[in-house]
């Protein structure tokens, strides 16, 4: 888990008031699961927040993302790729990720 996760986290199990806490805690109340994935690895330390700032790209309505993104912006064609994948797994199917 990234370090901004852990940091959800903690932030969630002491009942700090913040956008992603908040959506954590309403998740598990309403008995959802959440589990992180990694989509990209093996990036140098100096490259983090190029690839964070390059990912958050590709997806809408991100809730760790801040009010400076812009709010009618759409999921871009690879972003809806790994929500695909993503959702393949969750229902233990294969899903073709390939361009």
């Amino acid at each position: 888990m990234s370090r901004t996760g852990c940091i959800a986290v903690a932030n969630t199990l002491n009942g700090k008031p913040e956008i992603l806490p908040d959506w954590f805690r309403d998740e598990w109340r309403d008995s959802h699961e959440i589990r992180p994935y990694v989509i990209q690895d093996e990036i140098a330390p100096a490259d983090l927040e190029m690839f964070e700032a390059y990912w958050a790209g590709q997806f809408a309505g991100l809730l760790n993302v801040g009010l400076s993104a812009d709010p009618n912006r759409s999921t871009t064609a690879l972003g809806e790729r790994v929500n695909d994948a993503i959702s393949a797994m969750l229902k233990g199917d294969d899903a073709d990720t390939t361009e």
